[in-house]
């Protein structure tokens, strides 16, 4: 089966590590994969490394190109000749990514095209591949179709109809998109990200550079340093939770813009000796096998994987319950975690103080975290794939 998966960039990312989870599915599968990277980075590119032996890959844009777009974009809004450079320049970048798949779709004869982050999606309005190439559009995240956006949801409904198949991460995400577009159950399906539980394990038992940190108790919190992620809100559910005497650090791992912001929070609130900004780590597992406890606080996301990671380790994690994702992973009534309502911070602070200090109910979600991660392992997705695009492309060939 040959297939060619399109995707934006290999940045730090959430989705990144879910694609490269993917290549090597596919490689276990026997895959005939080509990846297709919108972007080239370079020093940024932090998940190529990863990118499996058997997997070819090519970027369409360099980072001087993509650097030269985004200052253009940037300085678009000062006059009108600088819209009308973005608006040839956007015109330029859109032909070139148009031409470059055509000439992918034309040269290899695909089976299957995926994209995998939405970055086919002006193409697909516009273009059409070839009735013979089954193409499957990767849902990550909320369609941005409500409230100030809804009249987004006609340019949504066309992008989907003209996918072979929708894969979306989660049910309620599944759930959310048949509502809201109208949209053919029979063509959507879910698909959880899969987990590589052995490895893993096995990256949790590397040492790191500076133990201090893993010896001592915390709280973990791994996401990008962005808005969105409640991470202000987390500080102060923090700060509240030491006034109660609860006395482990707590840990952020990842990068992003709203450090600064963070830092500043961090020194209101008298708390420099207790909230480390770890930044980016390329091994973050064994800061998770030694946690405590693993917290989120994001207002929405897919399927947030750091849950599972900490789950495979036997970390308990408290959650708020944003759109979409951590009911799929914790169960609607916290069966498998801690899921406390979006912004309740009372219940959020009283889910991490009685996990904190009471051993037995502490042990109950660890063994509830291995249990439910188990459901999200390599080989049960890998079933799952292989099954659906076969069936796929059967009933292609049969038409």
């Amino acid at each position: 089966m040959k297939i060619l998966v399109i995707h934006k960039w290999l940045v730090t990312g959430g989705v990144e590590r879910i694609l490269i989870n993917y290549l090597s599915l596919f490689s276990s599968l026997n895959y005939n994969v080509d990846l297709l990277v919108k972007y080239d980075l370079k020093s940024k590119n932090f998940f190529e490394k990863d990118i499996p032996k058997s997997i070819n890959y090519n970027f369409v844009f360099s980072i001087e190109d993509f650097l030269n777009i985004e200052t253009i974009k940037n300085n678009r809004k000062n006059n009108f000749l600088s819209k009308l450079r973005y608006e040839k320049i956007k015109l330029f970048e859109n032909t070139l990514f148009n031409r470059k798949i055509k000439l992918a779709e034309n040269k290899k004869k695909y089976d299957i095209i995926i994209d995998f982050s939405e970055v086919l999606d002006k193409f697909i309005r516009y273009n059409s591949f070839s009735s013979k190439i089954i193409t499957l559009r990767w849902t990550h995240g909320q369609l941005n179709i409500e409230n100030r956006n809804r009249n987004n949801k006609p340019k949504y409904t066309k992008i989907f109809s003209r996918h072979t198949k929708v894969i979306t991460i989660c049910n309620e995400m599944k759930d959310r998109i048949i509502s809201q577009l109208q949209y053919n159950k029979n063509n959507i399906h879910v698909i959880h990200n899969p987990i590589n539980i052995k490895e893993i394990k096995e990256y949790s038992e590397q040492q790191v550079e500076d133990e201090k940190f893993i010896n001592d108790k915390y709280i973990l919190q791994v996401s990008r340093l962005v808005e969105g992620k409640g991470h202000i809100e987390l500080l102060e559910i923090y700060a509240k939770l030491k006034s109660l005497g609860i006395q482990h650090k707590l840990y952020f791992i990842g990068e992003g813009e709203n450090r600064i912001n963070l830092e500043t929070k961090i020194r209101e609130l008298n708390l420099v000796d207790d909230c480390i900004l770890l930044g980016e780590i390329s091994n973050p597992y064994p800061y998770f096998k030694n946690a405590d406890l693993f917290v989120h606080t994001s207002e929405s996301e897919g399927l947030p994987t750091v849950l599972l990671e900490s789950m495979v380790l036997g970390i308990p994690v408290v959650s708020m319950d944003c759109p979409t994702g951590p009911k799929d992973i914790l169960g609607q009534n916290s069966e498998y975690g801690k899921l406390v309502p979006m912004h309740d911070q009372d219940s959020f602070i009283s889910a991490v103080f009685e996990l904190l200090t009471n051993r037995d109910i502490w042990l109950h979600y660890s063994e509830q975290s291995l249990a439910r991660s188990k459901d999200f392992s390599f080989e049960k997705i890998s079933l799952e794939i292989d099954k659906l695009f076969k069936e796929i492309t059967q009933n292609n060939s049969n038409k």
